[in-house]
């Protein structure tokens, strides 16, 4: 394929060559709207695990919802760790919240550079909607004028992006489409509320021709609940809280506990006591989440030498709390220097860095005395080597995916800032 070229005032801009898509079609939206790797950040999050989810998949208000044959939003609220981006995740990759040719697009916030961005979201969303069967027409009708116009601006103008976005949502020939945002409340402020407007706006306009729909998951979080009021007044927006669900969601936890325990009393022959104490203690743990589960089970795994005597002072000082089981990591932290250095990184950067990255920034002297000046004398590890070196140093705290260094869940961030900000922390 040529590269497309578009007319613009200050000069023709080639917005690259037509890629195909994974249809086999090519748009050039591939080349221009391709501005993040979104959908990495969907596929960190695991898999939802057999039987889960079904408190939200068979929950009249979702049926509802996803029965409704014109737009609407659904917002889910529930606490940290209870799985709402693994259940985002299910319902995109699995196609549980759209019927026949709908369209499903998506964006996973996070609390970076990366991710938190509007026009990065509206960015993505068009990639998606455009790589589509068919979508030269669009791209065409839509895009090109506003790219003539704006030029490589276009990408982090969030207004352009949104008048083009909401043309292409509501052309009859697009179909039905599925908007789901993961994680809202890891969006800035500002921008959020920007966001929440400018959707009550669309529908507002739109009124009975729309066929979007957007499903979006957030924190219970005050101020986003009195953004949304004025949405949830009127006919095409519903909320679903996922804390009136608790007794669900719970049995659905322990679904998940009785199967992994199972696994790991095989895996490590445990003896059906052991096993049976073990489970017993997990199960009587209050306010357990997922997150929970797999810190205690995965911490459980890698953390020692599985004598009797150790696996019985493990299940009796279980701890009770995701805060108490990072409290645990970091107190088997090997290196703590080492251990302080990365976290330090990891939360300072404002995007996860690569290992190669991650490479370097642990190797730069920071010492006034004699500060790191050509990083080509830096003696680095290697990917390799360096990513043991954080799981050895760090255990479950930070994690590796599509080798880029993060931490294991935006609680973590959040207890980490808050440990660093307490006077009491050695």
């Amino acid at each position: 394929m040529n590269p497309v070229t578009i007319n613009h005032a200050g000069g023709d801009i080639n917005i690259g060559t037509q890629n195909n898509d994974l249809n086999g079609n090519s748009s050039p939206a591939l080349s221009f709207f391709k501005t993040s790797e979104y959908e990495s950040y969907k596929n960190i999050n695991p898999k939802r695990e057999p039987q889960t989810c079904r408190w939200f998949l068979e929950h009249p208000t979702f049926q509802a919802w996803k029965a409704r044959d014109k737009g609407g939003l659904l917002w889910l609220t529930a606490d940290p760790g209870c799985g709402k981006s693994v259940l985002s995740r299910a319902l995109i990759d699995e196609r549980l919240v759209g019927v026949g040719t709908s369209k499903i697009c998506f964006f996973f916030f996070k609390d970076n550079n990366d991710q938190s961005s509007i026009a990065t979201t509206l960015c993505a969303l068009l990639h998606q909607l455009l790589r589509a069967r068919k979508s030269e027409g669009l791209f065409s009708k839509y895009c090109v004028p506003a790219i003539g116009e704006c030029a490589d601006d276009l990408k982090t103008d969030f207004e352009e992006l949104w008048k083009v976005f909401k043309k292409i949502a509501l052309d009859p020939s697009v179909g039905d489409i599925i908007i789901v945002l993961d994680a809202l409340d890891e969006c800035p402020t500002t921008s959020r509320n920007i966001l929440i407007d400018r959707i009550g706006e669309l529908y507002d306009d739109a009124q009975e021709e729309c066929r979007l729909k957007f499903l979006v998951t957030s924190r219970p979080y005050h101020e986003i609940k009195v953004k949304f009021n004025p949405l949830l007044r009127k006919l095409f927006t519903i909320r679903l809280d996922g804390d009136a669900e608790s007794d669900s969601i719970c049995q659905e936890i322990d679904t998940v506990i009785r199967t992994k325990v199972a696994n790991i009393a095989q895996n490590l022959d445990l003896g059906n006591d052991l096993a049976m104490t073990l489970l017993r203690k997990l199960r009587e743990t209050q306010n357990r989440t997922y997150l929970w589960v797999h810190l205690i089970l995965e911490g459980f795994e890698e953390s020692f030498a599985f004598t009797h005597q150790k696996i019985e002072k493990f299940i009796s000082t279980l701890p009770g709390s995701v805060e108490a089981a990072y409290e645990r990591i970091l107190d088997r932290c090997r290196n703590r220097a080492d251990a302080r250095k990365i976290l330090h990184i990891v939360i300072a950067a404002q995007r996860p860095l690569t290992l190669e990255e991650f490479d370097i920034a642990l190797e730069i002297n920071t010492d006034l005395e004699a500060p790191t000046t050509d990083i080509r004398h830096l003696n680095c590890l290697g990917n390799d080597h360096r990513l043991a070196m954080i799981r050895n140093t760090c255990g479950l705290f930070v994690t590796v995916t599509y080798n880029r260094v993060s931490l294991i869940h935006q609680t973590a961030y959040e207890f980490l800032i808050q440990k660093e900000a307490s006077p009491s922390v050695n």
